[in-house]
C-alpha cells in the first residue's frame, strides 16, 4: 500500500498492530525500555510501507501575490500605511524568490516603512534588497530599483543621525547613475560632444531619482541604539561544565540522580548558565510572527520580514538567518513542513525531535555524512551514557542530549506506541529529504531502524527535557511582563538542575534560543541549584503539584516547600525572624526575639527597623518598574533580597514578591516583542 499522508499511515498502522499479541509484545518492550525492540516488532508488523513522501508544503504563488500587492497599494493610497506593510509581506511571502515581482515588492515594502518613519525596518529592507540582488546574475531589470533603494537608504541613515554609513549609499548611488548615464549615451549617441551629453544624461538621470524619492511622516524611530548584550557567567568558566559559572558543580545522588550544586555563596542576581540550544523549534502560533532561526519578534518596529525562499510558511528576520536555517535544518524539512503541524503529532514534539537528529548527523562543515558513532550509538540504544567519561560537557555535543533522562520504561507503553509509529513515518521523511538534496546519501535506507531508533529516543526525552523559548510582552494597563511561548529547544545544561516548588533561579531566553540562568535569591554553599518545573507551591497545593510533576516527569517532589507543606496563601503582615549569626528560626517576645538554637537575643525593633527600611526600596523599585525603568529599580530589588534573606525564616510572601519583582526585571532585559 502507499501512503501519502500520515492519517492514513496511522489509521495503516493501527489496524496491522491491533492484535493482543502484537501489544502484549510491544508492551513488554516498553516496559523493559527497549526502543530498538519496539522498533524492530513496529517495523515487522507493519513490513516496511511504501510511503510516499513529498510536496507537503504551501509554496510560492504568484498570481495571489500581485492580488495582494494591488491591495497594499489601494491601502497605501487610502492612508493606511501600516496595513499596506502588513499586506506587502504576505505578499513577499508568495513571490517567487529572486523573481522581478519579488524585488518590487521589496522596493515598495522599504518605501511605505520609510512613509511610516520606520527608519531601522526601511534600512533593514535596503540592506535585504543589496544581499539578495548580489546573488542574480542578469541585474540589469533591476538597475533603476537599485539605485532608488540606495538613495532610500542612505536617507534612512541620514535621518538616523548616521552620516558616515547615509554619504556611503550615497556616494554608491552616485557611482550606479554615473554607470546608467554612460550606458545610455553609448547606447544612443556616437557624436564628438560626448563628454557633454554625458553630463546632461546624468543631470537628467540624478533629477529623475530625486523626484521619485519617498517623502515620510515626522520620525517615530529613535537614534541608532547599541544592541543587547547575551550575559556572561559570574565569574570564570567550569573546566567541567562549559555553560556554567564555577560558583556550581555538578553532582550525582543515587535517589535523585545528577544535580547541579554551589560551591560557593552566590547572591540574588548572578549569573549561573548561559546555555545554547542543541537543537530547537517553532510553535505554530508563532510561525508568521518570530524569526524561524534566532525567534527574534517580527512585530518591533526595527525587524523586517524576509519569507523563505522555497515555500511561504516560515519566516525571519534577515537574510542572514534564512540563510543559516536553510543551511543547518529547514532544507531538510521545507518540502515535507506541514507533516509536523498537523494536531496529533505536534503533542509528541516531533518536529524538535527531527531537527535534534539532522543536528546530529551534521558535521561541522555542515557536510551531510553517515555518522557512525551516532548510529553505534542508537543500535544499542538502551544504557544512559556516562558523562564522567565526557573531558568537557559540552551543550553542542550530542553525547550530551544522549545522555539525558528518557523515563522510556516509566512512559505509558500506548504513548511509546504512538511515539514508535509517529518515529517510523518521520524516519522515511528524513530519508527522502537526505535524498532529495544529496543522492549521495542513498545508504541511509538501511539505518531506517536506527534512525527511527533515534527519533523515539528524542521524542521521549524532549518530553521531560525541553524548555520553552519565550518573548515577553508588556501589558500597558497592568504594567506587568507577561512570557509567551515561541518554540521549544534541548539545553543540556539547564536539564541538569532538579525541581523545587519554591525555586532558586529563574531562566530567561535571548536571541538565537540562548537561555540565561540566573538566581533569585540567596544561594548558600553546598546548597542545591533548583530551577520550577511550572509548579510553584503558591499556584497550587502540594497534592496536585506532586500529582501534575508525577504525570510528567515521574518523581514524587521532596523539596522544601512539599516536605513541609507550606501553605499556598502567606501573611501579608506577619514577619518570622532568624538568627543572624546562625540563621535559625527566633522565638518571639514582645520585645525581642530569641534564637532556637544558639539562644542569642536582639531587640525586636532593630529587625522591625531594618526589614522597614529596607521593604522602602521594594516600594521604590515597584514604581520605577511602573515607569519601565527597569535597570534601575533591579539593583534596589536585588539589595532588598539580600536583606530579608538575612533576617526572615521562609516561606515568606516579602521575598516571593521580592524574587516576582526581579524576575519581572530580568524580562525586560531578555526577549522582549509588543
Amino acid at each position: 500500500m502507499n501512503f501519502r499522508f500520515f492519517p492514513e499511515f496511522e489509521r495503516h498502522a493501527q489496524r496491522v498492530i491491533s492484535s493482543d499479541e502484537f501489544r502484549d509484545r510491544f508492551e513488554a518492550l516498553s516496559r523493559s525500555g527497549d526502543r530498538p525492540g519496539m522498533i524492530r516488532i513496529s517495523l515487522e508488523a507493519l513490513g516496511d510501507p511504501d510511503i510516499s513522501i513529498g510536496d507537503m508544503y504551501r509554496g510560492k504563488n504568484e498570481a495571489r501575490s500581485k492580488e495582494l500587492r494591488r491591495e497594499a497599494t489601494v491601502a497605501g493610497e487610502v492612508a493606511h500605511p501600516d496595513k499596506a506593510a502588513a499586506i506587502l509581506t504576505e505578499a513577499l511571502a508568495l513571490a517567487p524568490s529572486r523573481s522581478q515581482l519579488f524585488f518590487e515588492i521589496l522596493v515598495q515594502r522599504a518605501r511605505a516603512s520609510y512613509r511610516q518613519g520606520h527608519l531601522m525596518r526601511c534600512a533593514k529592507d535596503c540592506q535585504y534588497f543589496e544581499e539578495v540582488i548580489s546573488r542574480v546574475q542578469d541585474q540589469a531589470f533591476m538597475e533603476e530599483s537599485r539605485v532608488d533603494v540606495l538613495l532610500l537608504h542612505s536617507d534612512c541613515y541620514k535621518d538616523l543621525g548616521a552620516s558616515s554609513r547615509s554619504n556611503g549609499y550615497l556616494n554608491e548611488a552616485m557611482r550606479c547613475i554615473r554607470e546608467l548615464a554612460s550606458k545610455r549615451c553609448d547606447e544612443d549617441y556616437q557624436g564628438d560632444d560626448y563628454d557633454e551629453r554625458f553630463r546632461i544624461e546624468k543631470l537628467e538621470l540624478l533629477k529623475y531619482f530625486l523626484n521619485r524619492k519617498q517623502q515620510r511622516v515626522d520620525n517615530t524611530d529613535k537614534p541608532l541604539r547599541a544592541e543587547e548584550n547575551v550575559p556572561v557567567v559570574e565569574g570564570k568558566t567550569n573546566d567541567f561544565l562549559s555553560s556554567c559559572s564555577d560558583a556550581i558543580a555538578l553532582g550525582n545522588d543515587k535517589m535523585k540522580g545528577r544535580f547541579l550544586y554551589a560551591v560557593r555563596d552566590i547572591d540574588p542576581g548572578s549569573v549561573l548558565i548561559v546555555d545554547r540550544p542543541f537543537s530547537f523549534s517553532t510553535d505554530i502560533a508563532a510561525l508568521h510572527k518570530n524569526c524561524l532561526y534566532c525567534h527574534a519578534s517580527l512585530r518591533l518596529q526595527d525587524v523586517i520580514t524576509v519569507p523563505c525562499q522555497n515555500c511561504q510558511t516560515v519566516r525571519y528576520c534577515s537574510q542572514k538567518c534564512c540563510e543559516f536555517a536553510w543551511d543547518e535544518f529547514h532544507k531538510f524539512e521545507c518540502q515535507i513542513f506541514d507533516y509536523f503541524y498537523e494536531n496529533k503529532i505536534q503533542k509528541t514534539n516531533s518536529l524538535l525531535a527531527y531537527r535534534t537528529v539532522i543536528t546530529a548527523l551534521y558535521n561541522q562543515n555542515f557536510e551531510l555524512n553517515v555518522n557512525q558513532e551516532f548510529l553505534q550509538v542508537h543500535s544499542n540504544d538502551k544504557n544512559p551514557l556516562d558523562i564522567s567519561i565526557l573531558k568537557t560537557y559540552e551543550p553542542q555535543d550530542y553525547k550530551t542530549v544522549f545522555s539525558l533522562e528518557t523515563n522510556c520504561a516509566l512512559s505509558n507503553p500506548k504513548d511509546n506506541l504512538e511515539r514508535a509509529i509517529q518515529s517510523i513515518f518521520f524516519a522515511k521523511c528524513l530519508i527522502y529529504s537526505l535524498n532529495y538534496f544529496h543522492s549521495e546519501a542513498n545508504d541511509y535506507k538501511k539505518h531506517l531502524q536506527i534512525l527511527a531508533v533515534a527519533l523515539l529516543h528524542n521524542m521521549q526525552t524532549i518530553n521531560c527535557n525541553a524548555y520553552e523559548i519565550v518573548e515577553n510582552i508588556r501589558d500597558e494597563e497592568t504594567k506587568i511582563l507577561e512570557p509567551h511561548n515561541v518554540g521549544g529547544a534541548i539545553y543540556t545544561s539547564v536539564s541538569l538542575s532538579n525541581h523545587s516548588c519554591y525555586p532558586n533561579i529563574v531562566r530567561h531566553s535571548f536571541p538565537n534560543g540562548i537561555v540565561v540562568v540566573k538566581s533569585i535569591r540567596f544561594i548558600s554553599k553546598s546548597s542545591e541549584i533548583l530551577d520550577c518545573y511550572g509548579q510553584h507551591f503558591i499556584e497550587n497545593k502540594k497534592d496536585l503539584r506532586r500529582k501534575l510533576l508525577a504525570e510528567k516527569y515521574y518523581f514524587k517532589c521532596q523539596c522544601q516547600a512539599c516536605s513541609a507543606d507550606w501553605p499556598m496563601t502567606l501573611p501579608n503582615d506577619q514577619f518570622n525572624f532568624k538568627c543572624r549569626t546562625c540563621s535559625k528560626p527566633c522565638r518571639r517576645t514582645r520585645t525581642t526575639v530569641q534564637c532556637t538554637v544558639c539562644n542569642k537575643k536582639i531587640e525586636i525593633s532593630k529587625f522591625c527597623n531594618l526589614l522597614k527600611n529596607s521593604i522602602k526600596k521594594r516600594l521604590t523599585a515597584l514604581t520605577k518598574m511602573y515607569d519601565g525603568n527597569y535597570n534601575e529599580a533591579l539593583p534596589l530589588l536585588l539589595e532588598h533580597a539580600k536583606c530579608i534573606d538575612e533576617i526572615l525564616v521562609e516561606p515568606s510572601l516579602e521575598a516571593i514578591k521580592t524574587q516576582q519583582s526581579i524576575i519581572q526585571c530580568l524580562n525586560a532585559t531578555s526577549s522582549t516583542s509588543i
